[in-house]
């Protein structure tokens, strides 16, 4: 086989191995895709939960507005109390709070995906071996022919 020829031959195995394994491992292939699908999923699951919280937050502020009772019965959660009343501590009873939590602060690291390109560098090994192999097959087979 001419060196040309092998050359070529090495080259087109280069590209072709970096352009299947950019299909798997590329910023935009299956792998990327598959991490991208699991960020998409916990972020619906973080907007599903802070609507549930917004919905629970729009009912108490429609009861605050609604009821009187309420804003008296949450001035008193708070310690607020009215002249002429006290309150009163009692050890071992705990009042049950209402707090929120807001959500997760969700963040990606899109870079870690891009900087993964050692893919292209075996690609280019497998593209040398190939030419090297090719040449010692090549020495190997004229040596056969000659003797």
């Amino acid at each position: 086989m001419k060196t040309s020829m092998r050359a070529c031959l090495s080259l087109y195995i280069i590209v072709i191995s970096v352009i299947i394994a950019n299909l798997f491992f590329g910023a935009k292939g299956i792998a990327a895709y598959s991490k991208m699908d699991k960020y998409k999923n916990e972020i619906e699951k973080n907007i599903s939960e802070l609507r549930g919280i917004n919905n629970e937050l729009l009912e108490a502020s429609d009861k605050l507005i609604k009821e009187p009772e309420e804003i008296v019965l949450q001035a008193r959660h708070l310690g607020w109390v009215e002249k002429g009343e006290g309150t009163f501590i009692l050890k071992g009873l705990t009042i049950p709070t209402t707090g929120y939590a807001m959500g997760k602060l969700l963040s990606h690291d899109f870079k870690e995906i891009n900087n993964s390109r050692s893919y292209i560098i075996i690609s280019i090994l497998v593209g040398l071996i190939f030419y090297v192999l090719s040449g010692i097959l090549t020495e190997i087979r004229l040596s056969k022919k000659n003797a």
